[in-house]
């Protein structure tokens, strides 16, 4: 809840230039992130799921993932799925599960600020909610039906493609 705080301070005290220039570097790092957990894990096997310094990497990981979720949602998934794919023991689809629960919370305290503040419209959030609780449904059926590794390609390409379209455009 504090990290999403945080990231909505940060979007409402920022300036829109600023944020055009951060978004794709956000992106980008949460892609290549994400592309590397598989080999960052390899590096950490001989580290115990249980061993503290995972379980602060989580913690920690998912409160910057928070913040950025409070300032810019897009591409939090990819985020959150390697902050939990270096510190957890599961396949992506469970981790899916987690990434499914963590994002509502970060995204429900973000609008529920940009809402109190005046600076979303309630009707599009409703019609916003709607959406992503079809596409998140529809997506983690997909997900179940896929292998992992088609699932990981999927993701990459989405995030480098967004990460690529964002730089020219910004």
């Amino acid at each position: 809840m504090l990290g999403a705080s945080l990231g909505c301070a940060l979007l409402l005290l920022g300036s829109p230039h600023l944020f055009a220039l951060i978004v794709p570097w956000l992106i980008g790092s949460g892609t290549l992130l994400f592309a590397m957990s598989p080999l960052i894990t390899k590096r950490l096997a001989h580290v115990d799921h249980a061993h503290r310094a995972r379980r602060w990497g989580l913690f920690v990981g998912v409160f910057v993932v928070a913040i950025y979720g409070g300032y810019f949602g897009a591409g939090m998934g990819i985020l959150l799925l390697a902050v939990m794919a270096l510190s957890l023991p599961f396949e992506i689809q469970e981790l899916q599960g987690l990434r499914s629960v963590l994002s509502l919370i970060i995204n429900v305290i973000a609008a529920a600020i940009f809402i109190f503040r005046g600076h979303l419209i309630v009707d599009a959030v409703y019609m916003f909610l709607i959406g992503t609780f079809i596409g998140g449904w529809l997506g983690a059926m997909l997900i179940l039906r896929l292998s992992p590794n088609v699932v990981r390609v999927v993701i990459i390409v989405v995030g480098a493609v967004t990460t690529i379209r964002l730089a020219i455009t910004a």
